[in-house]
C-alpha cells in the first residue's frame, strides 16, 4: 500500500479522535507503539502498515458501507492476550477482517496449526497472500488459508476456534457475526478477541457476557475484550 497524501489525512484523524476518546498519555503511548511496531515489520519485510478504507476500495459492495478502515494488529499487545488465553492444541485461529495477514502469521508463530483469514477486499488478500507466501516456510507445518469473501458466505469449519476481530465494522455486522458464533459455538466452544480501537460501544457483543465468560485487558492503551466458555 502506497504512503498517499489521504493516508496520512486518516492518521490524522485518527491521532485526534485518539486524544479525545483516551486523553493525551494514552494517545502518546499508542503513537510510540506504532512507530516502534512499524519499525519492526519493516525490518522483518511485513506488509501491514497504512490504512485503507473498503468503502472506497469496494464502493457497492454490500459490506462496505458497515465496514470500517483496515489497520493493522500491533504484534507485542496482541502476543500478550495470546499469552493470555493460551490456547492452542485443537484450535482453529480465525482472522474476520484479516486485512494483511499480519495476526494470521503471528498466530503461527505463536503455535497455532490451523489459520484461516476471511477478508472481503481483494487488494487486501493479495497483499495477505504475498506476507504468506513469504513467511510460511517458516512454518511447513501450519495450514494457511485465505478466505476472499464475507464472513456471512463463509463456513467457520469443524473445530473449536479463536476468532480475532480487530474493529472490522459496525455493530450491525456484529451482531450477525455473533449468530454465526452461537452457532457454531453449540458444537465447538470458541473464544472471542476482539480489539476495540476506537471504543466502540457494541451491543451484540455485550449480550455475550451473560452466557460467556468476559474479560478486558488493556496493553499500553491497546484496548482487547475477550469472551470466553464458562
Amino acid at each position: 500500500m502506497k504512503r498517499t497524501f489521504y493516508n496520512f489525512k486518516i492518521r490524522i484523524t485518527s491521532i485526534l479522535l485518539a486524544v479525545k476518546t483516551r486523553g493525551l498519555f494514552k494517545t502518546l503511548q499508542l503513537i510510540k507503539m506504532a512507530i516502534q511496531d512499524e519499525m519492526e515489520d519493516l525490518s522483518r519485510g511485513l506488509i501491514a502498515h497504512d490504512f485503507l478504507d473498503p468503502k472506497k476500495e469496494l464502493p457497492n459492495h454490500p459490506s462496505s458501507l458497515h465496514a470500517n478502515y483496515y489497520q493493522p494488529i500491533r504484534t507485542h499487545s496482541f502476543l500478550k492476550v495470546l499469552e493470555l488465553i493460551d490456547k492452542v492444541d485443537g484450535y482453529t485461529f480465525i482472522d474476520i477482517g484479516s486485512g494483511t495477514g499480519k495476526a494470521l502469521i503471528l498466530a503461527a508463530e505463536y503455535g497455532f496449526k490451523n489459520v484461516l483469514g476471511i477478508e472481503f477486499v481483494p487488494t487486501l488478500c493479495e497483499l495477505s497472500r504475498k506476507n504468506i507466501n513469504k513467511f510460511s516456510k517458516d512454518f511447513p507445518k501450519v495450514k494457511f488459508e485465505i478466505i476472499e469473501d464475507d464472513f456471512r458466505n463463509c463456513d467457520f469449519g469443524d473445530s473449536k476456534c479463536i476468532f480475532l476481530l480487530n474493529d472490522p465494522f459496525d455493530d450491525e455486522l456484529m451482531e450477525e457475526f455473533v449468530k454465526k458464533f452461537l452457532n457454531h459455538n453449540k458444537k465447538y466452544p470458541s473464544w472471542i478477541i476482539y480489539k476495540n480501537v476506537n471504543l466502540r460501544v457494541m451491543p451484540s457483543l455485550i449480550k455475550l457476557s451473560e452466557s460467556f465468560k468476559y474479560q478486558k485487558v488493556d496493553y499500553e492503551g491497546n484496548l482487547f475484550e475477550i469472551w470466553s466458555p464458562n
